[in-house]
C-alpha cells in the first residue's frame, strides 16, 4: 500500500483518513490508482493519434486518392472535433455538483 500511496501523492494526514474504515480506504486508494492508470493510457492514445496521421500521410493519400489539400482538411477536422469534444468530456466526466 505504501507504493500506491507514494504514486498517488496521497496525504496520510488527511481528515478523510480518520473518517473512513480501513477497507474503504483501500478501495478508495485502488480506485484512484486505476483511474490514474486509465487517464494516463488515454493521454498516451490521444498523443499517438495526433502523431500517427501526419506520419501516414503518404499511405492515406494513396489509399483514398487525395492530395495534400484534402489531407490538410482531414487533419483540421480531427483537430476541430478534438477541440469541441475535450471540454464536453471534461464537463461530463467531472465530479457531480451538490
Amino acid at each position: 500500500m505504501l507504493i500506491l500511496d507514494t504514486l498517488l501523492c496521497r496525504s496520510l494526514d488527511s481528515p478523510l483518513d480518520t473518517q473512513l474504515s480501513s477497507a474503504h480506504q483501500k478501495w478508495w486508494l485502488r480506485t484512484r490508482f486505476v483511474t490514474t492508470i486509465l487517464v494516463n493510457m488515454g493521454n498516451i492514445m490521444e498523443r499517438a493519434d495526433e502523431q500517427i496521421l501526419p506520419a501516414l500521410y503518404g499511405f492515406v493519400a494513396a489509399s483514398f486518392h487525395i492530395g495534400p489539400t484534402q489531407l490538410g482538411y482531414l487533419t483540421l477536422s480531427r483537430a476541430l472535433v478534438q477541440a469541441v469534444a475535450s471540454p464536453l468530456g471534461g464537463v461530463l466526466g467531472g465530479p457531480p455538483h451538490d
